[in-house]
């Protein structure tokens, strides 16, 4: 690859294409590697909800799941 390509690209004058990235990785003996993200895809707003709750609202909602809870294992083992 030429240094005038490789200088750009540090430099921040150019953006690279995936192959010239790939390209740049190996040539350094690494490999490019998909990760996924710990906490991505899961849905925060009932989390969020919670969190704008004060701590009575909050165990006043613990206390009423419990209890949904209770009816429902009542009802599954009939």
């Amino acid at each position: 690859m030429p240094q005038p390509t490789i200088a750009a690209i540090e430099s921040g004058g150019q953006d690279p294409r995936f192959k010239t990235l790939l390209t740049l990785i190996e040539s350094c003996g690494q490999e490019l590697a998909a990760i996924p993200r710990p906490g991505e895809g899961i849905d925060r707003t009932q989390i969020e909800q919670m969190l704008r709750l004060t701590p009575e609202q909050r165990l006043r909602s613990a206390g009423d799941n419990a209890r949904a809870l209770q009816r429902f294992l009542g009802t599954a083992r009939r």
